[in-house]
C-alpha cells in the first residue's frame, strides 16, 4: 500500500519523466530523483509533527489566547525575514549554483559566500533592531500586550535565520542535497527539542520563541562547518576589492527579486493578520489551527511544484506551448484527484485531532472544522495551478510576477477586510470570515491568472 502511495506521488512530482524529448537516462534519474523526494517528504513530515506539537503544547499547558500570541508572532517573523533576508538567498543560490567545484574555483566560491554572508548581516541586522524598537507599536495595532515581548525575542532570533537562509541556500546551490535535507530536520528536530525544554519548565508563553534563537544559532554553526568541510569557505580577507563587488552585486540581485518573496509570504498570512487586527488573540488561535493544516498541505503542493520546474522552463525556453498545455491537462486531472483525496486525509486528521486534543478546551470544533473544509476547498480550486505559478519568472518575466503577485495578496486582504467585520456585525464567527475570503480571493486570482498568461505569452491553461 505504501508502495502505491509513494509511486502515485511520484507520477505526480515527475509526470514528464515518459516523454524522451526531454529525458534524461532513466535510471540515473529515477533513483536520483527517488532519493530526494524521500529526503524532502521526510522533511516536510517532520515539519508537519513539530508544527503540531509546538501548537498543541501551547493549547495543553498554556491556552488559546496564548496560540494566537505565538501564531501572529510567527507570522511577523516570517513575513519580516523576507526582507531581513533582501533577496540575497536568491542571489547567492544563484551564483553558487554557476560557479563550478574546482580546486581553482575555491577562492571564487569562498568571495562569493563571504560576500553573501557581509551583506545578509547588514540588512538583518538593521531590519531586527527597526523591529525590536516597533515592537511596541505592533502590540498596539494587534491590540495584544504580550505581542510586544514576543516580537522583541523574534527581532533576536531573526539576524540568524537570514544568515541561515543564506548559508543553506549555498548548499542548495552546491547540490549538497543529503546535507540539505540533513539541516532541515536539525531545525525541526531542534525546535521541538527547545520547545518540549521551554514547555516542560513552564516558562512565560511570551518568550517561546526563544526556541526560534537556539534553533538557528544551531544551524549557523553546523551550516558553517559543512562549508568549511567542503572548503568552499574561507575566512580570508586577502581581495577586500573582489569581496566589495561581490557584496554589491548581491544586494543589486536581492533587492530586485526580495518583493515576490514577500508577498508570497504574506498573502498566505493574511488571515491571520487580519483577525489579528480586527479580533482577539482568542479568536487568532483558533483560526491559526486551520491554517497550520494548510500551511502543511502547501508545503507538498510546493515541492510538487519544485521538481517540475526544470523541464516546465526548457518546454516554456523552446516554446512547446501544445506540449505544455497537453502536460497541463494531464497534470490537473492527477493533481484535482490528488488533491481531493489528500484534503479528506486533513480532514480525517484535524477530527482525530480535534477528538484528542480539543474536546477540553474553549473551542467550537464545529467552527474549526467548517473553517479548514473552506480553506481546502480553495486549495483544491488551486491544486493543477501550483506547478505554473512561476511562469512569468520561467519566461524573463518577473515583473509580471510580481504585479500579479501583489494583485492576489491586495485581493485577499480586501476580502478579509470586508468580511471580517460584515460577520462581526451579524454575530457570525470572524474565521469564516477569513476562510471565505481567502479562498475567493484565490479563485479569482487564477481566472486573472489564466487570463494574464494567455495575453502575455498565447498559452491557454484550460
Amino acid at each position: 500500500m505504501l508502495k502505491k502511495i509513494y509511486h502515485f506521488l511520484h507520477t505526480i512530482t515527475f509526470p514528464l519523466e515518459n516523454n524522451h524529448s526531454i529525458s534524461q537516462p532513466k535510471d540515473q534519474f529515477q533513483v536520483k530523483s527517488s532519493k530526494i523526494l524521500t529526503i524532502n517528504l521526510l522533511s516536510i513530515l517532520f515539519m508537519g509533527i513539530t508544527g503540531l506539537a509546538m501548537n498543541s503544547l501551547i493549547l495543553i499547558i498554556y491556552d488559546v489566547n496564548h496560540l494566537g500570541v505565538f501564531n501572529q508572532t510567527l507570522s511577523i517573523y516570517i513575513i519580516i525575514s523576507q526582507i531581513a533576508s533582501m533577496g540575497i538567498h536568491f542571489s547567492i543560490l544563484k551564483e553558487t549554483a554557476a560557479i563550478d567545484n574546482s580546486i581553482g574555483n575555491f577562492e571564487k566560491n569562498s568571495i562569493n559566500i563571504i560576500s553573501a554572508i557581509i551583506a545578509t548581516s547588514l540588512s538583518a541586522s538593521l531590519t531586527a533592531i527597526i523591529l525590536f524598537l516597533i515592537a511596541p507599536a505592533i502590540s498596539n495595532l494587534f491590540q495584544s500586550p504580550n505581542l510586544q515581548n514576543s516580537l522583541k525575542i523574534a527581532a533576536l532570533s531573526l539576524f540568524f535565520y537570514a544568515l541561515n537562509k543564506t548559508l543553506i541556500n549555498v548548499i542548495n546551490g552546491k547540490n549538497l542535497m543529503l546535507e540539505y535535507g540533513k539541516l532541515q530536520l536539525l531545525r525541526y528536530a531542534s525546535l521541538l527539542f527547545f520547545f518540549l525544554i521551554l514547555t516542560y519548565i513552564k516558562i512565560n508563553p511570551d518568550y517561546l520563541f526563544l526556541s526560534f534563537l537556539f534553533t538557528e544559532l544551531i544551524l549557523l554553526f553546523t551550516s558553517i562547518f559543512i562549508l568549511k568541510n567542503y572548503q568552499y569557505l574561507n575566512f580570508t580577507f586577502t581581495n577586500l576589492i573582489e569581496i566589495k563587488s561581490s557584496i554589491r552585486k548581491h544586494l543589486g540581485f536581492g533587492l530586485k527579486g526580495f518583493s515576490s518573496g514577500l508577498l508570497i509570504e504574506l498573502n498566505s498570512r493574511v488571515g491571520i493578520l487580519s483577525l489579528g487586527i480586527f479580533c482577539s488573540d482568542s479568536v487568532v488561535g483558533k483560526y491559526s489551527l486551520c491554517s497550520f493544516f494548510i500551511e502543511g498541505t502547501t508545503q507538498v503542493y510546493t515541492l510538487l511544484r519544485n521538481f517540475n520546474a526544470p523541464k516546465l522552463a526548457q518546454m516554456l525556453h523552446e516554446k512547446s506551448y501544445l506540449q505544455i498545455k497537453a502536460f497541463f491537462k494531464i497534470y490537473a486531472i492527477k493533481q484535482r484527484f490528488f488533491s481531493f483525496f489528500f484534503s479528506l486525509s486533513i480532514i480525517l486528521l484535524f477530527i482525530l485531532y480535534g477528538h484528542l486534543y480539543l474536546s477540553s478546551k474553549d473551542f467550537i470544533f464545529k467552527e474549526l472544522f467548517i473553517t479548514l473544509t473552506i480553506l481546502l476547498f480553495g486549495q483544491i480550486i488551486n491544486s493543477p495551478f501550483y506547478a505554473f505559478d512561476n511562469i512569468f519568472i520561467l519566461t524573463g518575466l518577473p515583473g509580471q510576477h510580481s504585479i500579479f503577485l501583489t494583485i492576489s495578496c491586495g485581493l485577499n486582504f480586501l476580502f478579509n477586510l470586508f468580511f471580517i467585520p460584515f460577520f462581526q456585525s451579524i454575530e457570525t464567527p470572524e474565521i469564516y470570515a477569513a476562510s471565505i475570503g481567502t479562498s475567493i480571493s484565490i479563485i479569482i486570482s487564477i481566472i486573472i491568472y489564466k487570463y494574464t498568461v494567455n495575453n502575455k505569452l498565447g498559452l491557454n491553461l484550460n
